[in-house]
């Protein structure tokens, strides 16, 4: 997906390209088009922006909606979870979302691990260099 000089934190990134990526669409389709299947998957964008803690201005900005139509997008996925496509997709790119965050967190565990085991190297090099120009 392209985006025009427009920056977003990585969660909002996420969330972005992974419903664009299962509704297949741009992210000009996502914040222009009136159809239905387009409406959809704003508000799944919106709900789950909102549930990551995500303000209502920040998903409006971002859907280049009005702060009512965020609300509205939220206010309305319970009743929205009744069609069953919506329902599908809110579920896949749910699921989709959170093995992403497990990756991201397994990454960063593993480079907190690296820049441990990097100190230690780095103390051990630097004992024996104080050894041996001594």
């Amino acid at each position: 997906m392209q985006r025009k000089s427009v920056s977003f934190d990585q969660f909002t990134q996420n969330v972005l390209d992974v419903t664009s990526s299962h509704c297949k669409l741009t992210y000009d389709e996502l914040t222009t088009s009136k159809k239905k299947e387009v409406v959809n998957a704003r508000s799944i964008v919106a709900v789950i922006l909102r549930d990551g803690g995500t303000t209502y201005q920040s998903i409006a900005d971002i859907l280049k909606v009005d702060v009512s139509g965020a609300h509205a997008y939220v206010q309305m996925h319970q009743s929205r979870l009744s069609d069953k496509s919506y329902s599908l997709m809110y579920s896949k790119v749910l699921k989709s979302i959170e093995s992403i965050e497990s990756i991201d967190g397994d990454i960063h565990s593993k480079v907190n691990n690296l820049l441990v085991r990097l100190e230690k190297v780095e103390n051990r090099v630097n004992h024996l260099t104080s050894l041996l120009t001594s």
